[in-house]
């Protein structure tokens, strides 16, 4: 008879099935698509980047020196979602 080490694990808890005949082989590394996962995520990494950078360029106006790009950076981000929205194809990058 076998004991387990711990008596809060029962026999039901160890078991392990292999047998997955519903799936195909899952692809990893390079194969996987990596070209494509970029190219969802690079129309709301421009987007972020531009709200950056206005967000440094909107510093140089006088008076808001005393902000900081990133409160800056997120008043804009703030705005332009509330006013445009983010645009569906944005949304992968920026989250």
């Amino acid at each position: 008879m076998n004991t387990l080490a711990s008596p809060i694990v029962s026999r039901a808890d160890v078991t392990v099935s292999l047998d997955n005949d519903t799936a195909g082989p899952v692809p990893s590394g390079p194969e996987r698509g990596l070209g494509a996962a970029t190219l969802a995520v690079l129309p709301g990494l421009l987007l972020t980047s531009a709200v950056a950078a206005s967000a440094y360029a909107l510093r140089q106006l006088p008076g808001m020196a005393t902000f900081s790009p990133m409160i800056l950076a997120i008043l804009i981000g703030i705005a332009f979602h509330n006013l445009a929205g983010t645009p569906a194809i944005a949304k992968p990058g920026v989250t």
